[in-house]
């Protein structure tokens, strides 16, 4: 086994992307080979051989494979249960709700319980860990995706093992008997640390002090962590093995040269620290392997084993994975072992560095680089210049701010001048660095939006980053050249795959009660969107950003587009251009294109102009060509003095059909666009008003005869749409209907040859 423990961590690698991308007979077929290499070579011997290559099978079975058709229910859906069991968490608080992990007996499954309560009753809540739990509440299964590259939320609860969620009403629905349990000293312990740094700290330097040493990211301002994710800089606010390793120095340092306590002793208390430290930093995948990772070196050294890194990182792999089979589904789980991995088995590369900004300039490029993929499959996007900036904000965080934060902890027995003077001198140096990393963001951001990225490519990719690497480790400059123009020959072609695609598509988004349609054309020639709608907030009236972040915003980048060459907005409803102020903000947008009527002076329109939109007004009988591609306006052909009926109508040809996109007009407008335009083929209509009786007329039917009708409808909408009657009439007409409630997102998919229509769901 001694040197071959990465085989069986490669094994349960291979089994779970396998289980994710539905290649098994690929990747098992893979690994046979790989081994076959191996024994042949006599690298290892038949015992590996067999127990590495049915170690598969195992991983296979022993991993969650996700089924949407199967996911189990194991209480029927909004109804009210009293659900007894315990709580397996630390509680999550915020300031609108409360939540923990619980499992519940009967079914012994896990569940995630939420109230929605006010803040001083959420910090009042006494129980903790281990507690034995009544719960009365709703239960309800996490919703899944409706629509391409959206965040599936009953996928992500499926692979961390929860079978669903208890809604409570209040806190009063909770009863609970706290047990003695050493997780729960440690939680609790963990809770008046942080509610005492929110006490006597600087709210900002509290939120700082919260995130880098105990795991708590919600004291640090949204817009700073969003820089962060932007800039591969998250991994300074998620704790890893650059935080472990400082906690090590000054433990070290206070318990040998301080209080001068022999090497063995010194040893002992970490080995026994290291797990609990673990825990008070929140538990997450990446504090956990760092913990462990120390654990083994540690016991190596202790016991004069000698074995290769690879080997230690493949034990706490395999040790964590058999721990908890659903923590390899954690993103914080495989980019931390990722980087790890690299930096590893760039040991030597790093030995050639002639200075210290020399290496850590090779430690930043070894960390982006492994976690490319990756951040191109959750995220859609890498940020090249981030391998420069982490070398000066790492050694930043590292001398300066993580220090700092451990040094923070002492503040409540020091002199108060002396807190507020470091203090302020944290505050303003540390706003100096954030503002910095603001003006850079500023000025030379510029992601690689990659869209999605297939399995052979990543193949690809890691492929020649290994060779490359594998290359500088033996000083064969010329060889590493040669691999690094092919990785970067990689990378340019997840960029410009698009522009070389014939493939184009029209895909109506599931936005709920609201549209939004995007159009791209092969070749990447053009982009365009008919609408983006919002839903608002009830308090303020405004336009919420949720759609455009969950559903417009991660279809966009997963499609890998940065420029929309034309918004066309139908009319002035927040469920047509509620998300445009977001899109406007995110993307590069060309051109607003509204009709005749639009009052521009409306406070929402004058933000679009304030964002830099240019914004153009089409009037009936128009032919708007953007990029080759022609759109024809058939409406309003004067003013209704109605938003709905003023919708701007537009017919196109689009993969050889013919598309009417008819906003919300009424059964009049549409009468007459058949009378003036009786003479266009139609095989596509977007059904009017989301299929309200206000529209649909027979006579605009008979006139068309389209073959096909799209309807953007929100689940179980207050409205009742699309209305029975309207069903009905599209139906004796001979119009096939597709529709988001029931199919989610649907895509007309076309090339040159052919052509077909693919819902997101039944599928």
């Amino acid at each position: 086994m001694k040197g071959h423990f990465h085989l069986f961590a490669l094994s349960a690698a291979f089994s779970v992307i396998a289980i994710n991308t539905g290649k098994f007979s690929l990747f098992l077929g893979a690994w046979f080979l790989w081994l076959v290499y191996l024994y042949f070579s006599k690298r290892i011997n038949f015992v590996l051989f067999v127990s590495a290559f049915f170690s598969f099978f195992f991983f296979h079975h022993y991993f969650p494979a996700y089924d949407p058709a199967a996911v189990s229910r194991p209480f029927p859906e909004n109804k009210t249960y009293t659900f007894t069991g315990t709580i397996v968490s630390d509680i999550e608080r915020s300031e609108e709700k409360l939540s923990f992990t619980f499992l519940e007996n009967q079914t012994e499954t896990k569940l995630n319980v939420v109230l929605f309560d006010d803040d001083e009753r959420n910090k009042r809540f006494p129980y903790t860990y281990y507690a034995v739990c009544s719960i009365k509440g709703k239960f309800l299964t996490p919703p899944e995706a409706t629509n391409p590259f959206q965040f599936d939320m009953r996928r992500y609860w499926f692979e961390q093992g929860i079978a669903g969620q208890i809604i409570v009403e209040s806190a009063e629905d909770i009863v609970c008997t706290n047990r003695n349990h050493v997780l729960g000293a440690i939680y609790t312990f963990r809770k008046n640390m942080l509610q005492k740094a929110k006490e006597t700290l600087h709210p900002e330097l509290s939120g700082w002090q919260q995130a880098l040493i105990f795991g708590d990211k919600s004291g640090i301002d949204e817009g700073t962590e969003m820089l962060f994710q932007r800039w591969g800089l998250s991994h300074l606010l998620a704790i890893s093995g650059l935080h472990v390793g400082i906690i090590l120095t000054i433990v070290y340092f206070f318990i040998i040269r301080i209080f001068q306590w022999t090497k063995e002793k010194a040893r002992l208390f970490v080995l026994m620290f290291l797990p609990v430290y673990a825990l008070l930093a929140g538990g997450q995948p990446s504090v956990w392997r760092a913990s462990l990772m120390a654990v083994v070196v540690l016991i190596m050294q202790w016991k004069k084993w000698k074995l290769s890194h690879v080997d230690m990182l493949s034990i706490v792999f395999l040790t964590l994975i058999i721990g908890d089979r659903h923590i390899i589904f954690h993103v914080g789980f495989q980019f931390s072992f990722l980087v790890t991995l690299g930096l590893i088995l760039s040991h030597e590369w790093f030995k050639q560095a002639e200075n210290r900004f020399d290496l850590g300039l090779k430690i930043s490029f070894i960390a982006q680089m492994m976690i490319v993929p990756l951040q191109m499959h959750y995220f859609f996007y890498f940020q090249p210049l981030a391998i420069l900036l982490n070398v000066f904000v790492v050694p930043y965080f590292s001398l300066f701010v993580i220090p700092f934060c451990f040094v923070s902890l002492t503040f409540s027995y020091l002199p108060k001048y002396m807190v507020t003077f470091l203090e302020t001198f944290f505050l303003k140096l540390n706003q100096f660095f954030i503002d910095f990393i603001k003006a850079i963001d500023k000025m030379v951001n510029v992601p690689f939006v990659s869209g999605e990225i297939s399995l052979f490519t990543a193949c690809c990719y890691y492929f020649f980053l290994v060779m490359m690497m594998i290359a500088l480790n033996k000083k064969r400059h010329r060889n590493a050249l040669l691999y690094g123009l092919m990785l970067t020959a990689t990378l340019t072609f997840i960029i410009v795959k698009p522009y070389i695609s014939s493939e184009g598509l029209v895909t109506m988004l599931d936005i709920g009660q609201g549209d939004a349609f995007v159009i791209e054309l092969p070749y990447r020639k053009g982009v365009f969107l008919i609408d983006g709608g919002a839903t608002f907030d009830f308090q303020t009236f405004e336009p919420k950003d949720n759609v455009f972040q969950h559903v417009i915003r991660p279809y966009l980048m997963g499609r890998g587009i940065e420029t929309i060459d034309a918004i066309f907005v139908t009319h002035a409803d927040l469920d047509h251009h509620g998300s445009i102020r977001y899109i406007l903000e995110h993307f590069d947008v060309k051109e607003v294109i509204v009709h005749p009527y639009f009052n521009l002076e409306d406070k929402e329109f004058k933000t679009w102009r304030q964002l830099g939109a240019k914004i153009t007004k089409a009037n009936v009988f128009d032919e708007i060509t953007r990029n080759g591609h022609s759109f024809y306006v058939l409406g309003p052909l004067d003013d209704k003095r109605d938003e709905n009926d003023n919708s701007l109508v537009l017919y196109t040809e689009i993969g050889k059909a013919h598309w009417l996109f008819t906003g919300d007009i009424g059964k009049e407008v549409e009468r007459e666009i058949a009378s003036l335009f009786h003479f266009l083929d139609v095989d596509i209509v977007k059904v009017a008003h989301h299929g309200s009786d206000t529209s649909t007329d027979e006579q605009f039917l008979k006139t068309f005869r389209p073959k096909y009708g799209w309807i953007s409808v929100g689940r179980n909408n207050r409205y009742g749409h699309p209305k029975e009657e309207v069903l009905e009439t599209l139906e004796t007409y001979g119009v096939t209907i597709f529709r988001t409630d029931e199919q989610g997102a649907v895509q007309f998919i076309f090339d040159d040859e052919k052509a077909y229509i693919k819902p997101f769901l039944n599928q």
